[in-house]
């Protein structure tokens, strides 16, 4: 049976994980926003700034739904695996203690 150090590293291990796939997904919505109003032509830091807050303070499924309204997927296997990894890291930050 694994230590209660063990299980703990093994958490926070995973939780570091789940916290990177948040961000990269948040990082794809930023970028994803910023080519469709071609910041890259006409910055807009305020619009940019505004953007991220909203991202920043919103939930993994919210930033899903971002992405959705960002990207354009040509099926939905992509979203799926999202959703997946969204409902693990639910499960494991509100269902494992």
């Amino acid at each position: 049976m694994a230590s209660r150090d063990q299980l703990y590293a093994k958490f926070g291990i995973t939780a570091e994980a789940a916290q990177l796939f948040e961000t990269a997904l948040g990082t794809v919505v930023l970028a994803s926003k910023g080519h469709n109003n071609n910041w890259y032509v006409e910055q807009d830091p305020k619009a940019a700034a505004m953007a991220l807050e909203t991202i920043e303070s919103s939930t993994l499924g919210r930033v899903l739904a971002m992405l959705k309204q960002e990207l354009r997927f040509e099926d939905d296997l992509v979203i799926s695996q999202f959703k997946r990894g969204l409902i693990a890291k639910n499960k494991l930050f509100h269902g494992f203690f």
